[in-house]
């Protein structure tokens, strides 16, 4: 499998990982259930994309889905209330790892120093 490492900023704590969707679903099934490929493809949560598909509001090759079962492979077009779903085709993955005094949250209320 090729990666691509690039450092996010000059610093030794910061590794950016960059992989291609294929690369990521190499030596897995060409096919997955539709709840799972909507929400890889950042379009909802499953349960949520459940909901959508018993509400019929989701179409595979031009067809209306209503069952939650039904497998998607990566060849087919598939479309939202009208919208197109395009698969995510690009990953990017940060390690940090944290230094001693450094909290992992956004923001600190006691003024301590964050990973962001």
């Amino acid at each position: 499998m090729r990666r691509t490492l690039a450092f996010a900023r000059k610093s030794k704590y910061n590794i950016c990982i960059t992989l291609t969707r294929a690369e990521c679903r190499r030596g897995k099934a060409d096919h997955m259930r539709i709840n799972k490929y909507l929400a890889e493809c950042g379009v909802c949560s499953r349960r949520k994309a459940d909901e959508l598909v018993a509400a019929g509001r989701v179409s595979v090759n031009g067809k209306r889905v209503t069952e939650p079962g039904t497998d998607v492979a990566d060849r087919d077009t598939v479309f939202v209330d009208g919208k197109k779903v395009l698969p995510v085709t690009h990953y990017e993955y940060i390690m940090f790892n944290k230094p001693k005094g450094c909290v992992t949250t956004r923001s600190d209320e006691k003024g301590r120093k964050t990973v962001y």
